[in-house]
């Protein structure tokens, strides 16, 4: 039996939805590259929104069962925190994807978003995500 290991490594997917296929298979759609999102809409009153917006995260390293926890930290505000799972399994020498989902996805404020996943609520074993939402429109 193998002992339990956290994962060493993550890569995080800023993308617009991951869709599971057939054969264990992840289907990236609309994928932000260069982890940044930029609005090419007027600013109103009301917040501008994202029908859906996913972060995939890729662990590679890890051997066993933890709970995974979030806080997600909008631009200019307080830190949301949430239980992703109590349960994630990850099998020795294989990856392990987790897909966050944010339906949908309210932007606020422009700037700078973060998230930080953390197994098995340890201090030391935390995996941080910055992206950018910027706005480029011009009247």
């Amino acid at each position: 039996m193998t002992s339990k290991r956290f994962p060493q490594s993550v890569q995080f997917i800023l993308c617009e939805d991951v869709r599971q296929l057939d054969g264990g298979k992840q289907d990236i759609v609309g994928w932000f590259i260069g982890d940044d999102i930029n609005i090419s809409e007027p600013v109103g009153k009301d917040p501008l929104a994202l029908d859906k917006l996913c972060i995939f995260a890729l662990f590679k390293g890890g051997a066993g069962t933890f709970t995974l926890d979030a806080t997600f930290t909008p631009a200019g505000k307080k830190p949301l925190k949430k239980k992703v799972s109590d349960s994630i399994e990850m099998i020795d020498g294989a990856p392990c994807g987790v897909s966050l989902r944010f339906v949908p996805f309210r932007i606020e404020n422009f700037g700078v978003y973060e998230l930080s996943l953390q197994f098995d609520e340890d201090e030391n074993h935390i995996f941080p995500y910055r992206f950018k939402v910027s706005n480029d429109y011009e009247s």
